[in-house]
């Protein structure tokens, strides 16, 4: 905001001299609207839909938008025609509609508008566009770049950017290495005093708890599953540790 001040002032005798004093202040200027790529993923031969949204609009004034988008042919696809692969986002489909071109591979050329030029886009999901990924892909990431954006009003063209996106394929991305799980060093089935051995009195001693004639703290060794008894198997994991050591 500007504020001017006029004063007055003396001078010279039998005069007077005007002044004018323009004293600045601050004020809010208009952001710069994104058209903005939002991908996804998927898998090899399958298709993926990409968002396109409109954000940082201030004005609400946009009533269509235009937006090339370039993507990598050895990766994914585009198949014409626009109007049948991209589907207006639900907020607008009785207000706006899309179309679009794709004059060479690797470039999508998009656009939404409302045919009355009546009706803002407003901020949010405008519009998605599927995308086909290609079975032969080798690349885990096929990257979505703006080229040419395009933001228009009633009174024209609003300042606007394009944010690119990406399309991840599962398939060709490495997941987490997994965690190798450490090695035992317990004692095994039937070693009761833990010497790396089962011996002929420590079996013994597992029959007898597995009888009920003594209780399982008498030799936790042989209850290897935790479930407070000794079964078959454990006697017979015990006796197989006697025979070829643990």
């Amino acid at each position: 905001m500007l504020l001017v001040l006029v004063t007055r002032s003396p001078a010279h005798a039998g005069t007077v001299e005007a002044e004018l004093t323009i004293v600045g202040g601050t004020g809010i200027l208009g952001g710069t609207a994104e058209l903005a790529i939002v991908g996804g993923s998927g898998i090899l031969g399958g298709t993926v839909g990409v968002v396109i949204q409109l954000s940082k609009e201030e004005r609400h004034a946009a009533v269509s938008a235009d937006l090339d988008i370039v993507f990598p042919t050895d990766v994914i696809e585009f198949f014409p025609p626009v109007n049948r692969n991209c589907t207006v986002a639900a907020r607008l489909a009785e207000t706006h509609q899309v179309g679009g071109t794709v004059p060479q591979p690797g470039l999508l050329r998009f656009a939404i508008f409302d045919a009355t030029a009546l009706d803002p886009l407003g901020d949010g999901e405008l519009a998605t566009c599927d995308f086909h990924i290609r079975p032969d892909a080798t690349l885990a990431k096929a990257e979505l770049t703006t080229q040419f954006v395009e933001l228009t009003g009633a009174d024209g063209q609003i300042p606007a950017v394009g944010v690119g996106g990406s399309i991840i394929i599962a398939d060709l991305t490495p997941g987490p290495t997994p965690t190798p799980l450490p090695t035992s060093t317990g004692q095994c089935v039937g070693d009761c005093d833990g010497d790396q051995r089962v011996t002929i009195a420590e079996l013994v001693r597992g029959v007898n708890i597995a009888l009920g004639n003594l209780p399982v703290n008498a030799c936790n060794a042989f209850d290897s599953s935790g479930d407070g008894a000794v079964s078959v198997s454990e006697l017979i994991s015990a006796v197989n540790r006697t025979l070829a050591g643990c």
